[in-house]
């Protein structure tokens, strides 16, 4: 009995490391609301089946995404990209390895770096 428990105990734990979570993390952020007649509005990042999904309650111009393998190598670099309220932003990185990436996002002096696990 004790052999079976054991065995399942194991198997339940070798579980979590086969069906990896995925998530996203801010780890630092300087979005700056200017003034309120003219908001600047914050990204907000999400992932869910290997798709990033970027958002904002208002329109971002000039978005600047690039993510970074924990190496330092760009693995995905895409600029000049308008965020418009409702609409968000796909990027599928399903076909990346799985791991630790930084996910950095740049507009103007704005900008927000994500820890992403994948």
């Amino acid at each position: 009995m004790k052999k079976v428990l054991f065995s399942l105990v194991m198997a339940w734990l070798s579980l979590g490391y086969i069906v990896a979570e995925e998530k996203v993390k801010e780890t630092d952020k300087k979005w700056e609301i200017k003034d309120n007649r003219s908001p600047t509005y914050e990204p907000q990042v999400s992932l869910s089946n290997g798709i990033l999904y970027i958002s904002s309650d208002g329109q971002i111009n000039n978005l600047s995404i690039c993510m970074q393998s924990m190496t330092g190598e760009m693995v995905m670099e895409q600029t000049y990209i308008t965020l418009l309220p409702g609409q968000p932003y796909l990027i599928n990185i399903s076909d990346l390895p799985s791991g630790e990436y930084l996910l950095f996002l740049q507009s103007g002096s704005n900008y927000a770096i994500y820890s992403v696990t994948k």
